[in-house]
């Protein structure tokens, strides 16, 4: 059977794929003409004003009601994120005026012995008190 496939970028194209070709066939096919990676490819059928998700890669594609002029729109999903090498699992942001050694706690406790007249160069995130600048009243 012959099928129209759509592209989300707008292509357009025809797929001839057998009668008892399953999803995954369909994303092979759609690999090997488009280039596109079928394991990323996500298919929706076009029934007028439904659209039904293709999602069993195993499923014929005459269970979906695939049949000869159907429409088949093709997504991608989206790239898994691969974790970096140096997450710890720890969801708080390191504070970059402390070792990886010092614990919440002891950070606390620094904090809180801070003296204003410390040498430390303030971070962009401080709070600095600013003047705000006299007003003229021109009502008269």
């Amino acid at each position: 059977m012959q099928v129209v496939v759509e592209i989300m970028s707008g292509t357009v194209f025809h797929l001839q794929v057998g009668d008892n070709a399953t999803v995954q066939d369909m994303k092979i096919a759609i690999q090997n003409q488009e280039n596109l990676p079928s394991d990323r490819l996500t298919l929706l059928l076009d029934r007028g004003y439904d659209h039904f998700p293709m999602l069993d890669d195993q499923k014929p594609l005459s269970e979906y009601g695939v049949q000869d002029g159907s429409r088949v729109h093709v997504f991608f999903r989206p790239l898994e994120e691969e974790a970096s090498d140096d997450y710890t699992g720890d969801d708080e942001v390191m504070d970059t005026d402390r070792t990886e050694s010092e614990t919440v706690d002891e950070r606390d406790d620094n904090s809180s012995n801070d003296d204003s007249s410390s040498s430390s160069p303030k971070s962009p995130c401080e709070e600095t008190s600013v003047e705000s600048p006299e007003y003229i009243d021109v009502s008269d």
